[in-house]
C-alpha cells in the first residue's frame, strides 16, 4: 500500500522467495585461512547470493550467515550443501529456523574478538550484475586475512560490501596499492565512530 516503504517491500519480497523455495538461508563454518571464502563461493555460483555476512571470532573456523537464490526447492539446497560438504566445510539449512529469520540475521557479527591483530575496514562499492560478489571475492584475494565481510543485495545498480582486513602497518603502501589495482569505489572506514563502537 501507499505507506509501505521501500525496506518493507524488500523484506515481503524475500519472505516470500524463502515461502516459495526461491531463497535458502545457510549457516555455513569454513576454514579461518586466506582464500577460504573464494572456494565457498565456488560451491555457490552461478546461483545468486542475497545475503552474505561473516565476523572473525578465531583463528580455527569462520561462520558464515549466507542468502541464495534456488530454482529447485529443497533438492537444489541439499544439493548445495552436499558440494559444500564435498569441500570439507560445514553446511546447515536454517531457511525454516524464525529467530535466525527475524533476529539473528542482524546481529551476526558485532565485536571482532581482540586478537592484536591491525583492521583495516573498508567500504566498496561496485556495479550489480550476476556473478559481480564473484569477480569481486576473486580480485579481493590478496593473502591478508578478511576478518569481516558484509553483503547484502538490495535489487539496486550498486553492490555494497563492507570488509575489515588484517593489515600489519609496515605494509600499508603495499595495500594502498593493492586497493588500487582493485579498481572498485572504495572509502576507508577505519576512523568511522560507528565502526569503532560497535565493529571493531
Amino acid at each position: 500500500g501507499a505507506n509501505m516503504t521501500f525496506d518493507r517491500v524488500v523484506l515481503v519480497a524475500q519472505r516470500a522467495r524463502m515461502g516459495e523455495g526461491r531463497e535458502c538461508l545457510l549457516s555455513v563454518v569454513i576454514p579461518e585461512v586466506p582464500g577460504s571464502m573464494k572456494r565457498l563461493y565456488e560451491c555457490i555460483r552461478p546461483r545468486n547470493v542475497t545475503e552474505f555476512t561473516y565476523r572473525y571470532s578465531n583463528a580455527t573456523d569462520a561462520y558464515i550467515f549466507l542468502a541464495v537464490e534456488v530454482k529447485d526447492g529443497a533438492s537444489e539446497v541439499q544439493a548445495l550443501l552436499d558440494a559444500i560438504h564435498a569441500r570439507g566445510m560445514k553446511g546447515e539449512d536454517i531457511t525454516g529456523n524464525e529467530m535466525a529469520k527475524a533476529h539473528a540475521r542482524h546481529l551476526v557479527g558485532g565485536r571482532g574478538p581482540k586478537s592484536g591483530a591491525r583492521e583495516r575496514c573498508l567500504r566498496f562499492e561496485f556495479p550489480e550484475r550476476p556473478q559481480a560478489l564473484h569477480a569481486f571475492l576473486t580480485h579481493l584475494e590478496s593473502g591478508w586475512n578478511i576478518s569481516l565481510f558484509h553483503y547484502r543485495n538490495e535489487g539496486g545498480d550498486v553492490g555494497k560490501v563492507l570488509v575489515a582486513i588484517q593489515v600489519p602497518r609496515d605494509q600499508d603502501d603495499q595495500f594502498q596499492f593493492f586497493l588500487e589495482k582493485l579498481g572498485f569505489a572504495y572509502f576507508d572506514e577505519s576512523d568511522n565512530p560507528v565502526y569503532k563502537n560497535y565493529i571493531k
